[in-house]
């Protein structure tokens, strides 16, 4: 056999294997849509913002807050958190909004729903889910102010491009993004995802949430009948 032929034959194997593979993708993926194994994933993040949206309900262009929200992906077990801190009516004062999860994952509940009700829409669904809310002032929980002097005090740069460069405070992954930030102050807006546990921003969210659910069992200690 010629050369050209040798090429010309191994060409058609090589299309061949590559229209079986497409082929083969297509009819998984449109398996998969029909058992709902990607609905939940698909209409995470936007049930996601519907429940526990990084602003507070009334902030208007005028009105700073950090958000941060805590996601779940395939590489984390973690319960859905979010807190955002936004001024209160009074002058200098603080609140923070915090959600979470009730027990399940949203996007286990979202896929539950789903699977439960396929024909429901998703604003629907959205209402079901399970979340427990709390808003706390800082007359009640002083650590709202300290956090925040903290957070005033972070400094951080942009993110690398380099994705092993361990020096970096951000670095880019292929991976889901655990964190999430959306902070607004000084007429800018900031949209961050992190995937990186150690960036300070993070590490400053973390104590904060830790700060905050003790204010809450504080609160619901002293609140609860005797």
């Amino acid at each position: 056999m010629s050369n050209r032929k040798t090429v010309f034959v191994g060409f058609i194997a090589l299309l061949a294997v590559i229209i079986s593979g497409a082929l083969l993708n297509s009819a998984v993926k449109a398996h998969n849509q029909e058992l709902g194994y990607h609905w939940g994933p698909d209409h995470y993040e936007e049930a996601l913002d519907a429940a526990m949206p990084l602003k507070g309900d009334d902030s208007g262009d005028g009105v700073n807050f950090v958000g941060y929200r805590v996601m779940h992906t395939n590489d984390n077990d973690f319960l859905e958190f979010s807190f955002v801190l936004l001024p209160a009516s009074q002058q200098n004062a603080l609140e923070a909004r915090i959600r979470t999860a009730d027990g399940v994952s949203i996007l286990h509940q979202l896929d539950a729903l789903h699977t439960a009700n396929k024909n429901e829409a998703l604003a629907s669904l959205e209402r079901e889910l399970k979340i427990k809310t709390w808003t706390l002032k800082d007359s009640e929980c002083a650590a709202l102010q300290v956090q925040y002097a903290k957070y005033e005090k972070l400094t951080f740069g942009p993110p690398s491009a380099y994705v092993h460069r361990k020096n970096d405070l951000r670095v880019y992954a292929l991976d889901a993004f655990d964190y999430e930030f959306r902070i607004r102050g000084f007429k800018s807006e900031w949209n961050l995802d992190i995937h990186n546990a150690d960036d300070p921003l993070v590490v400053w969210a973390t104590e904060t949430r830790r700060d905050l659910e003790s204010c809450i069992s504080t609160k619901e200690r002293h609140s609860s009948p005797h």
